[in-house]
């Protein structure tokens, strides 16, 4: 009995760490997209900022290479979805489901 109750109190414990790991400042990969036809990575992640949880939009050929393109205000604004071009040298970010920012890929200039 007292084994079946240590492992019910460790499961909890580990739990409960998880769960405080995820809010005490860890970044969280929100969504990540590829193009159909290109070897290029594009992900939004969630991270710590000044006023409380920022996203921030990377493109890069990988997951490894991406590169920060662009920070969203903090509390006003959310990526919905990714689309890249088919042969991937453009991508496009939803934002807060109207606004749509698009990047040059290879680039990463902003249009």
């Amino acid at each position: 009995m007292k084994a079946v109750a240590f492992i019910v109190l460790a499961a909890a414990a580990i739990v409960a760490a998880y769960f405080a790991g995820r809010r005490a400042g860890a970044v969280q990969e929100l969504m990540a997209a590829v193009p159909a036809e290109a070897q290029r990575f594009a992900l939004v992640k969630k991270e710590p900022c000044g006023r409380g949880w920022c996203e921030t939009l990377w493109i890069g050929d990988t997951r490894e290479t991406a590169v920060r393109v662009a920070s969203l205000a903090a509390g006003s604004e959310h990526c919905e979805e990714i689309a890249w071009a088919k042969d991937g040298y453009r991508v496009g970010f939803v934002i807060n489901g109207y606004q749509l920012r698009i990047f040059d890929g290879p680039f990463n200039r902003t249009r």
